[in-house]
């Protein structure tokens, strides 16, 4: 290998790179740089001794969390120094459990970031029987408290918990597959339910043929509503009332249910 290897990483190529590195057993120092969207660049490098990842460093990281931060890189430019040695170790065992350690670490720093008091969880179906999962005694009664409705801050405020703690618990039923975070929360049954009951009163018995052809023709599902969408919904079915009056009357009711279940239309 060339005394020193150069070039530009794309998002994922830095794990391969270090395979790479680790299957031709060189020793050296790879310096890393990504220029952020906003802000100066920022750099690290990794040291390796006969193809064994030793150190790293990343701002103020060390170690396996310094790895964790640059693979999380979505670009960025390398350049490797054979013979450069390190200054230190920080990190033991194989490349492949570290980039498995890494990848978690990865996962956990990204639930933390996407998790906030608004954010709500979908629970996810159990595993099979032959498949065995322990979770933590709050990660339990997050479960139990989870509809796809609820928002993690009235869990907390349901639990008495601080809101740190349930967003712990959270993110170890994300690990887990045990819950997935609607990016696109959906309206309870109960709503269009309510939302029948009062297209009823001005339709009569087919407005549930109604609703559910209107459902079809915008393209939603009555199991899988998103609450962006019941603004479009509430729209269409107005507009198939008979008289002005009536539309005025069902699109004011129909957003006194929103508000009533706290969404705006």
């Amino acid at each position: 290998m060339a005394n020193k290897l150069q070039g530009q990483l794309s998002e994922g190529g830095l794990a391969s790179l270090l395979q790479y590195l680790a299957h031709n057993r060189v020793s050296g120092c790879l310096e890393l740089t990504h220029q952020a969207v906003l802000g100066s660049p920022r750099g690290g490098r990794i040291y390796l001794e006969s193809g064994q990842l030793v150190h790293a460093l990343c701002a103020d990281l060390a170690g396996v969390p310094a790895v964790s931060n640059m693979l999380g890189w979505p670009s960025g430019d390398f350049a490797f120094h054979s013979g450069m040695p390190s200054p230190q170790r920080s990190i033991q065992g194989s490349l492949d459990a570290l980039l498995l350690e890494a990848a978690y670490r990865a996962d956990a720093h990204a639930f933390d970031v996407a998790l906030g008091e608004q954010s709500i969880l979908q629970p996810l179906p159990l595993p099979s029987q032959e498949s065995s999962v322990a979770l933590s005694l709050g990660a339990l009664r997050l479960l139990r408290l989870l509809d796809g409705h609820r928002t993690l801050g009235t869990v907390a405020s349901r639990l008495g918990a601080p809101f740190e703690e349930v967003k712990k618990a959270a993110r170890e039923l994300l690990q887990q597959s045990l819950a997935q975070l609607l990016t696109d929360p959906l309206v309870p049954a109960t709503f269009l339910a309510e939302l029948t009951g009062l297209l009823i009163e001005f339709m009569g018995p087919i407005a549930e043929v109604v609703l559910d052809d209107t459902l079809f023709e915008l393209g939603l599902s009555a199991e899988a509503l998103p609450k962006r969408a019941v603004s479009r919904l509430i729209e269409s079915l107005s507009g198939q009332l008979r008289h002005e009056g009536w539309r005025m009357d069902f699109a004011k009711r129909a957003r006194a249910l929103c508000e009533k279940y706290r969404f705006a239309t």
